[in-house]
């Protein structure tokens, strides 16, 4: 009797024993998981943007880019790395440039640029960075410079140069400058036409060719101003007949005394082409005031920008004098 009863405690306490341990493991992990970030962070990058209610994270690893609009709401958790841990931090901490480690909470929005809610944002506080992250979005040479907008293009001597933007500027786009290896501020005034220059975008692109974006990065370089010169031979020869300011193109024809030979061209005046005059060999820059009818030009057109045969964007007008 005794021996069956006291089989029978030994086993009842044990199941208690074995019925209190897994709680205890339970609440502590719950407790982990409501307080630190689990495994590895959804996006690693630099904060390109940030207002009151959100942060655009872009990552530039593998020469791509991926963006994520981070929605930081009341239960978004701010974390101060420090060596293996943590300090409490907040979000007033968060600046352009800074580099952060997210992690998300709930499904991720398939957009452009993809959109989710953070559940835990991890920074250093010295780790900011107020100029350029990764690579430019284009690196080439200004064709065209107004006010509030400048035309890049990748290598302008090439016909079918697929690289081309526009990049429009407004008081929030930084200029910069290289000495050596370090990065100075600029200023917009310093821009030139035929100036080499990098350029870094933000936002959603124009959904056009060439493309158009908000410049949030410039670095120019002064040294390397260019005058680009056509190459090969000219697509077309022919004289001025008509000059329409006011839809900006003008109308060409190879032999206006034989009309019959070759149909008008139409020829769009764009801000990128590049207007030379031609005096015996000799070629020296000129201007679009330049042109008049009756001119004698040779031009070089741009393929890539064909709208129809008998309209075509021009990259280089040649004025024979």
């Amino acid at each position: 009797m005794f021996t069956r009863f006291s089989l029978l405690l030994l086993i009842v306490l044990l199941t208690g024993c074995g019925t209190n341990a897994e709680p205890s493991m339970d609440t502590t992990l719950k407790k982990t998981n409501s307080k630190y970030p689990q495994g590895v962070p959804t996006i690693i990058g630099y904060i390109a943007d940030i207002n009151e209610t959100g942060m655009l994270v872009d990552d530039h690893r593998d020469g791509g880019t991926n963006k994520i609009d981070s929605a930081l709401t009341s239960k978004t958790k701010y974390l101060i790395r420090d060596g293996l841990g943590f300090n409490q931090g907040k979000k007033s901490d968060l600046k352009h440039g800074m580099k952060v480690e997210v992690w998300y909470a709930g499904a991720m929005m398939e957009s452009y640029p993809m959109k989710a809610t953070a559940s835990y944002v991890v920074y250093s506080v010295n780790d900011v960075n107020s100029g350029p992250i990764g690579k430019p979005h284009i690196a080439g040479y200004i064709t065209s410079l107004e006010p509030s907008v400048f035309y890049v293009e990748e290598d302008p001597a090439k016909w079918g140069n697929h690289s081309k933007m526009y990049s429009l500027t407004s008081k929030e786009t930084k200029y910069w400058t290289r000495e050596g290896t370090r990065l100075m501020k600029g200023s917009r005034s310093a821009l030139k036409k035929g100036m080499k220059v990098d350029v870094w975008y933000d936002g959603l692109l124009a959904y056009s060719y060439p493309g158009k974006g908000p410049a949030v990065h410039v670095i120019y370089h002064p040294q390397e101003i260019k005058q680009f010169k056509p190459l090969g031979k000219p697509n077309y020869a022919g004289v001025v007949t008509q000059i329409d300011s006011k839809n900006n193109r003008i109308l060409l024809d190879r032999d206006p005394n034989h009309p019959q030979l070759e149909k008008t061209v139409q020829t769009e005046m764009a801000d990128s082409i590049h207007y030379w005059i031609q005096e015996g060999d000799d070629l020296k820059q000129g201007s679009k005031s330049d042109l008049k009818k009756g001119s004698k030009v040779k031009i070089w057109y741009d393929y890539d920008e064909v709208a129809t045969p008998t309209r075509l964007i021009s990259r280089f007008i040649v004025i024979q004098r």
